[in-house]
């Protein structure tokens, strides 16, 4: 069942009077203890966040995103959300799902990915949506035809939302803030010991902004290990400061005096942007994801090698060289029995 209240307006209870949300997921998600990796890890311990069951309806870290995103177009009496995302894109499988839900219509600008049963499934749910799509060959040109959309749709008359790719905006990056709070909470009730670090894959980076925030808002030591799967336009630190300054300009307003300055500027020694497992480029299986996605359904949970399996190869390799408990963060979505 969703919480009455998400732990981000209990820290900041002000901010509910201006931050519109919806309970969309079935939040908090539950942390486990990843002890079969021990032998793989050691001296470090592992845990992870079950993002996955973080809904019935589409599990994956990007309920959180709309939980926020949804409500502020419910506020601004939007009946049309357009988004775009490469063909197997989980933020666009979870927007045009969770849109109907709350009675708004969706429709989908995809650029072109390597082939794989993830974008056979993704491409069937638009279909049974009715969900109208259109295709492109770069995701350049995917953004642009995004923007004419969006202007198109207005000159008729529609009340249009524009969602980018993953729903990284400030706003969306506030289902982040939120998440770490949610640690937070589960933290001080003993559910498991301070994490040194948060691994999750990086992509269009309003998770690892959005988390980082929110750790340092919580008052957590917690470093984010953010590992990136996407071209370097689309996930850098420029990228990452700016989704968190513009989060928190939203979290903050009115609030300056209590709150005191801008904590996004204190990220640089929080965040860590993790190179080295996105070549040969975006969705190519490479060895080390490969075997990390197999291991990750040896471990009974679902895995893939484009965000999941990148993310446990860079944990494996570097979480034996230190010490500490670590938290992978599973982000993986998928449908749901709704």
């Amino acid at each position: 069942m969703s919480r009455a209240l998400p732990a981000l307006f209990r820290r900041f209870p002000q901010a509910r009077e201006h931050l519109p949300w919806i309970p969309l997921g079935d939040l908090p998600t539950p942390l486990e203890p990843l002890g079969n990796l021990r032998g793989r890890v050691t001296p470090a311990s592992v845990w992870v966040k079950r993002d996955d069951r973080s809904s019935r309806l589409y599990g994956g870290n990007k309920v959180r995103a709309l939980e926020f995103l949804l409500a502020d177009a419910l506020c601004r009496r939007v009946d049309l959300v357009l988004t775009a995302g490469a063909i197997g894109s989980h933020f666009v499988s979870a927007t045009a799902l969770f849109s109907r839900q709350v009675g708004l219509r969706a429709e989908a600008i995809l650029w072109d990915q390597p082939w794989s049963e993830r974008c056979a499934t993704a491409l069937d749910l638009l279909h049974r949506l009715d969900v109208p799509v259109r295709s492109c060959a770069h995701p350049a040109i995917a953004l642009a035809t995004l923007l004419l959309a969006g202007v198109q749709h207005r000159r008729s008359g529609r009340r249009v939302a524009l969602f980018p790719p993953g729903g990284s905006s400030p706003r969306g990056a506030l289902g982040f803030v939120d998440a770490a709070f949610e640690v937070a909470e589960q933290v001080s009730a003993g559910e498991m010991p301070l994490p040194e670090s948060i691994w999750l894959a990086c992509g269009s980076g309003g998770s690892a902004a959005g988390l980082a925030l929110g750790l340092l808002l919580a008052q957590l030591t917690t470093r984010v290990r953010a590992v990136r799967v996407t071209p370097r336009l689309a996930c850098n630190r420029h990228r990452l400061s700016g989704l968190a300054a513009g989060a928190w300009r939203l979290l903050s307003q009115g609030m300056e005096r209590e709150t005191g300055g801008a904590p996004a500027s204190r990220l640089s020694n929080r965040l860590e942007l993790v190179e080295g497992f996105y070549p040969p480029g975006y969705a190519c299986e490479t060895p080390a994801s490969h075997d990390a996605a197999e291991l990750l359904t040896l471990l009974g949970l679902p895995g893939d090698t484009t965000y999941t399996g990148r993310t446990v190869a860079a944990l494996l390799q570097r979480a034996p060289l230190e010490r500490g408990t670590h938290l992978y963060w599973h982000t993986l979505g998928s449908e749901g029995p709704g």
